[in-house]
């Protein structure tokens, strides 16, 4: 069962990572500063971005933006062709 946008973001944040790799599915990865930053796209109907710090190995945090968020999107428009992404 996919976890809806409200839901996942009342989620902690081990259980906010549990659910992406359970139902995200990957679709890239970019780098903003020490981060990388894995985007995902989620069975709820919106995507998820995992910032990982490279040289502390450790998961920082997890944003979640729908297919609104234009802005969001556009940091992975030359990489990834979004009109061919189920919507």
């Amino acid at each position: 069962m996919a976890v809806s946008y409200h839901l996942f973001c009342a989620l902690s944040s081990v259980e906010q990572y549990a659910a992406v790799w359970h139902e995200g599915t990957f679709l890239m990865r970019r780098y903003a500063q020490e981060d990388a930053v894995n985007l995902y796209q989620m069975d709820g109907g919106y995507f998820a971005e995992v910032f990982y710090d490279q040289f502390t190995k450790h998961l920082r945090t997890v944003e979640v933006f729908s297919y609104c968020n234009n802005e969001r999107l556009e940091n992975y428009e030359s990489s990834i062709q979004l009109d061919e992404l189920p919507l």
